[in-house]
């Protein structure tokens, strides 16, 4: 029975974020994702890489070793790699262009335009100079008319109704294609770009999301196989370290979290300030943690497990939304589509 694998973004980088809080630099927890991977697709005859596979545009050169050594291991199945919005530069150019120097038969490697492949279809990020557009809405036009009917469609853009965390992507500053369009044209449509993964009103639309966690609070990260004759999905959990941002917790919520995990805790209740101590006690079992007093109209105290002062992205996002008084939901939405 032919299945296909489908992996997410992985935006491979030298070292994950938050590895120098983490005794061995995350390089344990980032190989046993990939081990989980490649075991999980034994039975797979075809892989797809929905696209970012690299975090930039030009890499080092342990990150392209990383990258090649990973889709070696996918030896004797067919593997298609899509270029991402990450990985690619306005003229064209990407990451993934050396990948056609190997010369390896199994590797199809899309990077500017719609490529059919029997019942498969796919659809690489694709930049306005590319599309020559000069706004997103003649973006979305022109490919939405190149697409042609086919069966599936893997692609590295965003989709109309889907959401990045708590953003709509139909508030989005790109090209996003439309949900109905897509279910007119496919019978399924697999999507990258979108790091949380979820499974679109009517079912036809999934997005993969991303493999490693990187940011707090994320939802759990899977991988996909899909049946080929029945194009039923099953997805996988990966394995991996958990980011947990938490706001006043107690006792009880710090109890709840795996010793292994990285947790980050803001204080900004005064009512707190009184019952930290357990808190800390209660902390100090988790093996990466934070901790940040922050209460209004006060001047700010910080502690943390390894003495180790991170505001997340999104922490800075708000106090520079504030200070500039600009719309929080806007500048969150810029930030996920950077």
């Amino acid at each position: 029975m032919s299945k296909i694998g489908i992996i997410g973004d992985l935006h491979f980088r030298e070292n994950l974020p938050y590895s120098e809080y983490v005794e061995d630099g995350r390089v344990g927890e980032e190989r046993e994702i990939l081990d989980f991977i490649v075991k999980t697709f034994e039975d797979c005859d075809e892989i797809v890489l929905l696209g970012d596979v690299f975090d930039k545009k030009n890499n080092p050169s342990k990150v392209i070793t990383k990258v090649v050594s990973f889709i070696k291991r996918f030896d004797g199945k067919k593997v298609y790699i899509i270029a991402g919005n990450h990985e690619k530069t306005a003229d064209g150019k990407t990451a993934l262009d050396f990948l056609r120097k190997v010369n390896n038969p199994n590797w199809n490697i899309v990077t500017n335009k719609i490529e059919v492949i029997g019942d498969m279809t796919f659809l690489p990020y694709m930049t306005k100079p590319e599309l020559e557009v000069d706004d997103d809405t003649a973006g979305t036009e022109k490919i939405m008319k190149e697409l042609k009917s086919n069966r599936m469609l893997f692609l590295h853009h965003a989709i109309s109704d889907s959401m990045a965390r708590s953003i709509s992507t139909n508030i989005f500053s790109e090209v996003v294609l439309p949900k109905t369009g897509l279910e007119k044209k496919f019978d399924l449509v697999v999507g990258g770009h979108i790091h949380t993964p979820q499974v679109l009103t009517g079912g036809k639309i999934i997005v993969a999301g991303s493999v490693f966690n990187t940011e707090a609070n994320e939802k759990r990260k899977v991988i996909l196989k899909i049946d080929k004759k029945t194009l039923k999905t099953t997805d996988y959990a990966l394995p991996g370290i958990s980011i947990h941002r938490l706001e006043n917790p107690s006792v009880e919520d710090l109890k709840k979290i795996d010793k292994k995990d990285i947790v980050r805790v803001i204080i900004n209740d005064p009512k707190m300030k009184n019952k930290l101590d357990p808190i800390k006690k209660e902390l100090e079992k988790i093996e990466m943690n934070m901790i940040l007093e922050q209460y209004p109209k006060s001047r700010k105290k910080t502690y943390t497990g390894k003495d180790l002062l991170n505001l997340s992205v999104k922490d800075l996002l708000k106090i520079y939304a504030k200070e500039r008084k600009v719309d929080e939901k806007k500048l969150f939405a810029a930030f996920e589509l950077l």
